[in-house]
């Protein structure tokens, strides 16, 4: 039969989102995202494209203006890449999928056709497609074109339609809104369907679609005289409201304008900067870009949520005394700064206070220790200790004071009546024991005190143990100093990294070959199979790791329930488990070599090698 024309939405392509403003004769542009996880590094993502909704590329790190909470941002670097689209194809496959035309084809065969070329030559690695219908999940977030097409081949409607078509839209929009596996991917869904009940579900799906920022694509599937009922309106409307296209399916090239939008949409400028911002709270983030001919746009500005706290510092380890003797004339003090709000950031300056004083000072890129200098502590006493920070942020800590017991050299004990003084009793009563024990030795050597120092005038005092001179006895004569010699420096401690023993690789009979490792540094090798073995991702867990976004902590289990027979078992997980594209109930599944099985985006394949033998073991 003939089917009708293209219906373009009145918004344009270039209205991505509810809030967006309609394109100027320059362009548009708009905030996709802003990610504060590197905080106090910012990257925002914009999308920037011309009057015909087209990425306007090539402009420069000038071009752009960004402001803070109304401060300008200076430093900026500008980064143009292919970000991809988050996109999810929901099909309500109602009896009007299966009306053929002159040539036998179905209308779902215009759309396996539309897809099929759609991941043949605009399908990217940088995209996350998920297919879902009225049955059941076909695919869910995977970013190779393999198991999208194998989902739709394999696709076999009843064409009844979905008991509730809102519930379903609902269930697209779960998907759409995923956090996505780059920031600034754009959040697309499209809605293939006969009509939606005209009710109240509209208004909640439009607030969900923009509160998540998913533009919503529609296309009516049915004859050109239906256009007009009350089910086409809806979509139209859910489109209108959301910033996508409402489209008619002629034939397989119908959904091409939505394919072009993806296409656009995937390149976005990256910008840069190190923010200035040290209180919590909600901020503002607006920009102004220079185009071609000396226009401007404006971009609408984007509210982000940022939580900032003064950094948490000490020194770890510290010993409750020291000794000169030990530790000579500087001691290194290892600095450990923590951030409560879990922003790392660098350290303006890093100082220590001795009693109140400062006596070391570290500008930036030497704050990780201090030194506590202690050639200056000539009797022994107990020194309170602290550290003080300054962040690139201009937020200051300081540790809680503790107190250090000094022993200073003996040598340092013996001086003058002024230091003793000063010093208190515990520097009087060393003299006072010292000289009493010098005048006993000295009665007991029968010399007396006068003799022994007529014979030390006549030759140079004698060294008595380890270089320190021979005592003398006038009250009026300081004892020099003695050498010392640097001592032990306690080193800083160290981070030591452990790994888990691999275990020898054994064959079994059977193993689970990588088809799609997902994200990350997932194995690329074949796992082989035991008794039990937990894939998840989360090594604490699972035995398979797999550390992708779409694969839960502990996601699925594959046991050997018998000589050579396998059943997996989904363990909770978020998207599920999946057997040949149908999903694995609480039962579990048995395996058959050769079985594809899809772990969010994860895809392993199922191989056995031994054929499993009849009967369970006693």
């Amino acid at each position: 039969m003939t089917l009708g024309l293209v219906i373009a939405l009145a918004a344009g392509p270039s209205s991505v989102l509810a809030q967006t403003p309609a394109p100027s004769a320059a362009g548009s542009a708009v905030f996709s995202a802003v990610d504060v996880s590197n905080f106090p590094e910012i990257h925002a993502y914009l999308v920037v494209q011309d009057e015909a909704g087209q990425h306007l590329a090539g402009l420069a790190p000038e071009a752009f203006a960004l402001s803070e909470n109304s401060a300008a941002v200076g430093g900026v670097a500008v980064l143009e890449a292919e970000l991809g689209v988050q996109v999810v194809f929901v099909l309500d496959a109602t009896t009007a999928f299966k009306t053929r035309d002159a040539n036998g084809n179905s209308r779902l065969d215009y759309i396996r056709q539309a897809l099929t070329d759609f991941l043949k030559t605009d399908f990217r690695e940088v995209d996350d497609l998920s297919l879902l219908a009225s049955e059941e999940l076909q695919i869910a977030h995977v970013s190779a074109a393999a198991p999208v097409s194998d989902a739709l081949n394999r696709y076999a409607p009843q064409f009844t339609g979905a008991a509730d078509p809102w519930a379903l839209l609902n269930s697209g929009l779960n998907f759409a809104a995923d956090v996505p596996p780059r920031p600034g991917m754009r959040r697309v869904l499209v809605f293939l369907s006969n009509g939606l009940p005209a009710t109240s579900a509209l208004a909640d799906a439009v607030a969900r679609a923009q509160a998540a920022q998913v533009q919503i694509h529609t296309v009516f599937v049915g004859p050109d005289g239906a256009l007009d009922t009350a089910g086409a309106q809806a979509l139209r409307q859910l489109a209108a409201q959301t910033g996508g296209r409402d489209l008619f399916l002629q034939g397989p090239a119908a959904l091409a304008p939505i394919f072009e939008t993806l296409r656009q949409q995937r390149q976005q400028y990256r910008l840069t900067y190190r923010s200035r911002l040290n209180e919590t709270g909600q901020h503002t983030l607006t920009a102004r870009v220079q185009v071609a001919g000396g226009g401007s746009l404006t971009v609408p500005p984007t509210v982000f949520q940022l939580r900032v706290e003064p950094p948490v510092v000490s020194l770890p380890n510290l010993p409750a005394s020291v000794s000169l003797a030990e530790v000579g004339l500087e001691y290194p003090l290892p600095v450990q700064v923590t951030f409560p709000d879990g922003h790392a950031r660098r350290l303006q300056t890093t100082e220590l206070l001795v009693d109140g004083q400062p006596v070391d000072t570290r500008p930036e890129e030497n704050s990780a220790a201090v030194t506590w200098p202690l050639a200056g502590y000539t009797v022994s006493l107990t020194r309170t200790l602290q550290i003080r920070v300054i962040d690139e942020l201009g937020l200051a800590a300081e540790s809680r004071p503790a107190e250090v017991w000094v022993e200073a050299l003996p040598a340092l004990e013996l001086t003058t009546a002024a230091d003793v003084a000063a010093d208190q009793v515990p520097g009087l009563t060393v003299w006072l024991l010292a000289l009493a024990g010098v005048i006993v030795f000295a009665g007991v050597a029968g010399g007396g005190v006068l003799y022994w120092r007529r014979r030390t005038a006549a030759r140079p005092p004698a060294v008595v143990g380890a270089g320190l001179p021979a005592p003398i006895f006038d009250p009026k004569v300081t004892l020099p100093l003695a050498p010392v010699t640097a001592g032990r420096r306690r080193p800083l401690p160290q981070l030591h990294f452990s790994r888990r023993n691999a275990r020898p690789r054994q064959m079994g009979r059977a193993y689970l070959e990588i088809v799609e490792a997902g994200g990350g540094e997932a194995p690329r090798e074949g796992i082989e199979l035991g008794a039990r073995l937990c894939i998840g991702r989360d090594p604490q867990l699972a035995e398979a790791v797999f550390p992708d976004r779409s694969v839960s902590r502990l996601h699925a289990r594959i046991e050997e329930v018998r000589p050579g027979s396998f059943q997996i078992y989904d363990e909770g997980s978020t998207s599920g488990t999946w057997v040949n594209f149908n999903q694995v109930a609480g039962g579990g599944c048995p395996l058959q070599s050769g079985d594809l099985i899809n772990l969010g985006r994860v895809q392993l394949r199922f191989k056995a090698r031994l054929p499993a033998q009849a009967g369970h073991e006693g």
